[in-house]
């Protein structure tokens, strides 16, 4: 997902920034992070990709597919945790319609929303490629 791995400065950090186990990047730039809705998001792409494992997984390992599992299982706990904290109370009120021969729920209510380009803004000039060569050294690793 585009935008999702983000460089803090360590005062960016806010209540993190004494954390020494924050991976810090090799070029001095500052630390890795995201935040929670982009997780979340990264969560849903991933569901995405296990109800089409066939497309996105054609030939994986029994062990890859465990690991992918695990990954799963922690990105479905943590969306459930996501919705529970963030709790929307709109209603979605169950009616009869004329194609269906049960109740069908439909959501037509007010959410209440936050402006999603700002955000998107924010991350975007905060972004950055956790891929690049040199930028991840693991300390106890080298």
């Amino acid at each position: 997902m585009q935008y999702q791995n983000i460089r803090l400065t360590k005062k960016e950090l806010g209540q993190f920034r004494n954390d020494d186990s924050i991976v810090e990047l090799a070029d001095g730039t500052g630390y890795w992070s995201t935040v929670s809705v982009f997780h979340g998001l990264h969560c849903v792409e991933r569901l995405h990709h296990i109800l089409y494992s066939e497309t996105y997984y054609p030939n994986l390992s029994a062990n890859d597919t465990f690991t992918l599992k695990r990954h799963t299982e922690h990105c479905l706990d943590w969306l459930r945790h996501y919705i529970q904290c963030n709790v929307d109370t709109t209603l979605i009120p169950i009616h009869w319609e004329a194609d269906s021969p049960g109740p069908v729920a439909t959501d037509a209510g007010k959410h209440k929303c936050v402006a999603w380009d700002p955000v998107y803004e924010w991350m975007a000039r905060h972004s950055f490629n956790p891929s690049q060569p040199g930028l991840l050294i693991h300390p106890l690793f080298v």
